[in-house]
């Protein structure tokens, strides 16, 4: 028979963004149209704080529960410490596909904030090798050719490829 159902869980986290610069917050110009339907429709946290000031201790709050003293990620390391649980692995025990797609290499594999995830794209990589100019004629070669092609990393190019995949692993 079929399994219970249970929710979808989309985490999108926009580092460094302040809050007082989306419309949903109160911003007055309509800054973050997309943002404000999905908050109409959901839950807005009115104190949501973030436990560090940076992308790899804020993250690893995130993905761990833990405080950057406790989780190791606090500036004396530069990685989650292995012995931590995170939200993705939990997530994959009880039965979910996990995937990251992350455009800030403080949150990849070798910071272990990967940890967990069954897919994960470093969305900052050029897909085309490490020639840079090769890869920046490349990118503009099929730019020119074609219609628009977002550059890698950016949140066009991101959201694309989370949609794809999105698609191809619904129940």
């Amino acid at each position: 028979g079929k399994t219970a159902e249970r929710p979808n869980i989309l985490l999108l986290v926009l580092d460094t963004t302040r809050a007082d610069h989306l419309s949903c917050y109160g911003y007055p110009k309509p800054t973050t149209p997309n943002i404000d339907r999905i908050a109409a429709e959901g839950v807005v946290f009115e104190r949501a704080y973030s436990p560090a000031v940076w992308t790899l201790a804020g993250h690893a709050s995130i993905f761990t529960g833990m405080t950057p003293s406790k989780s190791g990620a606090n500036g004396e390391n530069i990685y989650l410490d292995e012995g931590f649980i995170t939200l993705a692995e939990i997530l994959s025990h009880c039965g979910y596909q996990t995937a990251g797609f992350c455009n800030n290499p403080w949150v990849a594999e070798f910071t272990a904030m990967d940890q967990g995830f069954q897919h994960y794209r470093k969305m900052w990589l050029k897909p085309y090798g490490t020639n840079l100019l090769l890869s920046h004629w490349v990118y503009r070669a099929i730019q020119n050719l074609f219609t628009y092609v977002p550059p890698v990393g950016s949140v066009e190019g991101t959201t694309r490829e989370v949609l794809s995949w999105m698609r191809k692993h619904r129940d």
